[in-house]
């Protein structure tokens, strides 16, 4: 390995594995469903389906970093963090992840659409867009459906800061579908299905309205950007 390094000219950098950890749910707004909820695995866009951390520079190109990768690939991780903080929180009377002999009474699944760093310029900026549905595991009947896609400034050129800012959004994120799906089952209000997003529809091509932004603030102090006023990518 020394001999290697010699003929190169300098060692090989580490490589870096890194996996999203959320907050504790806030069991305030539980759902407490009866039954067995089998949390499934997100389907994932084919540009996030990989190890490597993303990084975005605009609507139209990407970056792969063989150095920053996550642990476990996207789409598993964010269903075992899903899953994982729905039974610690006892959201439900049991969860699974996998399909065993005991078939499940609800089914969990979703779309991973974002998993990634925005590089604008000299700023970085974390994107997290999914969705989530809850449906009959006997008929496949939807019951409730959810929408997230927000951005969060991070301090820039840092991966580990940037996980964390992906994780908290993460949090964000699964903290607010519970609630809504507690508010859905509580109210057995099917017109919720429709309202319960908390995303806005937007295409990446719409990034380039935002020309004339105030400066963001530093990162010691992140704030999650308004979706209608998306960053105009460099």
């Amino acid at each position: 390995v020394s001999a290697g390094c010699g003929l190169l000219g300098k060692a090989q950098q580490p490589r870096h594995y890194y996996v999203l950890a959320v907050d504790p749910l806030d069991k305030r707004e539980s759902a407490n469903l009866r039954g067995l909820v089998r949390i499934a695995n997100m389907d994932t866009a084919s540009a996030y389906d990989k190890f490597q951390i993303v990084i975005r520079e605009s609507p139209y190109q990407l970056q792969y970093s063989d150095l920053n990768v996550w642990a476990v690939k996207p789409g598993r991780m964010v269903s075992d963090v899903i899953g994982e903080a729905l039974r610690d929180a006892s959201t439900f009377d049991a969860i699974t992840r996998e399909l065993g002999e005991k078939r499940p009474d609800y089914t969990m699944s979703g779309n991973l659409e974002a998993l990634e760093i925005y590089q604008s310029g000299d700023q970085w900026f974390v994107h997290l867009s999914m969705s989530l549905s809850f449906r009959s595991f006997t008929d496949g009947e939807l019951l409730w459906a959810f929408d997230f896609d927000q951005r969060k400034a991070v301090p820039t050129g840092n991966f580990a800061t940037s996980v964390r800012g992906l994780s908290e959004l993460m949090s964000v994120a699964i903290q607010q579908s519970v609630d809504s799906l507690g508010q859905a089952l509580r109210t057995g209000d099917r017109s919720s299905i429709g309202h319960a997003t908390m995303r806005r529809e937007r295409r990446d091509v719409d990034i380039a309205e935002d020309v004339n932004r105030p400066p963001e603030p530093p990162p010691s102090a992140p704030v999650i950007l308004p979706e209608k006023k998306p960053l105009r990518p460099q």
